[in-house]
């Protein structure tokens, strides 16, 4: 079991990355080259998971003895891994949404989650593009839930499994088969919500299943078009300033000189020029 886990743990990290820039390479949704601005830090932003496994595991070793006193915890444990791995997929779902929501409504969470929104490229190696304290406010949330409801072992493994494709591929510059947007949240689907198109503001907001915004109206999946402007080309590239930053603007809004955010994100949207969408040659299917 420990050899699998293990097997499963490097495919996981490096693997699915493989595939997923092959990927781009075979059905590209736009022109674009596999290496791009930032993506030796975009490397760094993918491989630095034992801070964000530090302060993740610090919040769930603090609080779950008292999640454990409530009710119904670890009603999970009995139940089949099947049936576990539904109840993630909902427990993933509803909280990266309400997370994700808030990150693009307040200013402060903003500025953290304004480094994964930088990348004026939209690719697969910048799936990993966060903010520490952004990337831990999105896990924190599903770990706790998780933890209380008693989640089995084998269920978490076979999620982060799935995740790890998942989010690398939503991020990808790859055309996918149209349906599937109706189910997951596909690289057409997710990349309306990384443009800067006016149209696709505040949409799009799931993680892999598309679910909660077809629920909540947030949903934008217009046919025969992908959007093609993305991120702030200016916004700094280098990690490490990345994780400064933001606290640096913040400081800077607290003494009333707020950062001021990019047109695409803070002018009204009848003040702001539409960018030319690209027609898709062949309507996508």
């Amino acid at each position: 079991m420990q050899d699998w886990v293990w097997y499963l743990d490097k495919w996981n990290m490096f693997g699915w990355l493989v595939l997923v820039i092959v990927l781009e390479r075979l059905f590209p949704a736009r022109p674009g080259k596999m290496l791009n601005r930032g993506w030796g830090y975009d490397l760094i932003h993918m491989y630095d998971p034992w801070i964000r496994s530090f302060i993740i595991g610090a919040a769930a070793l603090l609080l779950t003895p008292y999640l454990k006193a409530l009710p119904f915890a670890g009603v999970m444990a009995s139940k089949s891994i099947w049936f576990n791995f539904l109840v993630l997929i909902v427990v993933s779902e509803s909280t990266f949404y309400a997370v994700h929501r808030a990150t693009h409504k307040y200013p402060l969470l903003w500025e953290f989650h304004r480094v994964h929104h930088s990348s004026s490229t939209y690719y697969s190696l910048m799936t990993s593009r966060f903010h520490v304290l952004d990337a831990c406010l999105f896990a924190i949330p599903y770990v706790l839930v998780a933890a209380y409801l008693g989640v089995r072992g084998e269920a978490l493994m076979a999620m982060s499994v799935f995740q790890g494709f998942s989010d690398r591929y939503v991020h990808g510059n790859i055309k996918p088969p149209r349906f599937t947007g109706y189910i997951f949240s596909n690289p057409t689907f997710h990349s309306w919500h990384h443009s800067n198109h006016p149209e696709a503001r505040n949409k799009n907001f799931s993680r892999d299943f598309s679910f909660m915004d077809w629920l909540f109206g947030t949903a934008y999946y217009p046919e025969g078009k992908i959007p093609t402007v993305f991120g702030e080309p200016s916004y700094p590239v280098n990690y490490f300033v990345q994780q400064g930053l933001p606290f640096y603007n913040i400081y800077k809004r607290f003494k009333g000189k707020p950062k001021a955010a990019p047109k695409h994100l803070s002018a009204p949207v009848s003040a702001r020029a539409t960018p030319e969408l690209i027609q898709s040659p062949v309507a996508e299917r």
